[in-house]
């Protein structure tokens, strides 16, 4: 696929029926991801637990209100902890959140702002550095509210982990329309 002079991916949409031109989209694609510091309690996790505090991906969208989708999900785990899934959580305003290793619990006014989830369950060991848990399958398409940013906050669905400080590190690809 072409890329313009701003790095920018153009497809080119087929012309209708009418004949007219084919007209260029601008598609373009941001990692987008959080510090890992202080993301999560070193104590033991139970499931359906928060795994992370809540955070902003901000500038998800390119402008106030802006929209896109989500194309692809990564949650690195220093800890290499195996047998474990997660579901993300994304939110158009911002909410209330449980606090790490806390149940997840949204009052009906912040889950009218929630966007989706997506679920993360394929992992892939690295090395003795870690495994990274991965769900590129799901597309998950977003409209920002007042602002460019969107909250999220990772849940533990199974699994008993333990986690040092900054073990967990969540990584988004974005693509902005």
């Amino acid at each position: 696929m072409p890329f313009n002079a701003a790095g920018v991916w153009v497809v080119t949409v087929q012309p209708p029926l009418s004949g007219a031109p084919p007209m260029p989209v601008g598609v373009h694609a941001e990692k987008f991801g959080p510090s890992p510091t202080g993301l999560v309690d070193t104590s033991a996790y139970a499931p359906n637990a928060c795994l992370t505090s809540k955070f902003t991906l901000t500038g998800a969208a390119r402008v106030s209100g802006g929209s896109g989708r989500i194309v692809k999900c990564n949650l690195f785990d220093g800890a290499a902890q195996a047998g474990t899934t997660f579901e993300v959580f994304f939110f158009n305003a911002d909410f209330t959140a449980a606090a790490a290793n806390a149940a997840f619990a949204i009052s009906d006014a912040d889950m009218a702002n929630c966007v989706g989830s997506i679920l993360i369950t394929t992992s892939s060991l690295i090395a003795a550095t870690g495994v990274l848990y991965q769900n590129f399958s799901t597309v998950l398409p977003f409209k920002c509210a007042a602002d460019a940013n969107l909250y999220a906050q990772v849940v533990l669905r199974s699994g008993t982990p333990t986690y040092g400080a900054n073990d967990i590190v969540p990584s988004f690809l974005i693509e902005q329309d």
